[in-house]
């Protein structure tokens, strides 16, 4: 197919593959942090992951998906970062960093740009005010 293609019909084809792997990526990061939140420590025996017999959610990823250990904890670390926390009382507390999340989800960045910002971001934290992060 591709080698009937006109050199502009393949770039554009690419574009079009890269567009899409970015919405997926966005969802393996997704995934990847709802089975890391079902699997948190506090849950002990009844977490996702031991449930499955994993000690660690990466993994329960590694195994179900055949994903390197790195790359679960990569889509791990970034779900983490981009998580709305919860206050003691239960109340929600406001997304770290919406901007990434909303670009990430749109495909408009990749996993890896916003892995990349959110990592810088919080290095930040210390010393720049919350008008500044956002």
């Amino acid at each position: 197919m591709l080698g009937l293609a006109t050199d502009d019909e393949v770039g554009a084809f690419m574009a079009d593959v890269e567009a899409v792997g970015r919405l997926v990526d966005a969802l393996r990061a997704q995934v990847a942090g709802e089975v890391d939140h079902r699997s948190r420590r506090t849950l002990g025996e009844d977490g996702l992951a031991s449930r499955f017999g994993c000690p660690r959610p990466e993994h329960l990823i590694e195994r179900l998906t055949g994903v390197s250990q790195a790359e679960a904890a990569r889509r791990i670390r970034l779900a983490r970062l981009l998580r709305a926390d919860t206050a003691l009382d239960g109340s929600p507390l406001p997304q770290p960093y919406p901007f990434v999340d909303t670009a990430l989800a749109a495909g408009e960045i990749g996993v890896e740009a916003a892995l990349a910002i959110t990592v810088n971001l919080e290095r930040a934290r210390d010393r720049a005010d919350r008008e500044r992060i956002a």
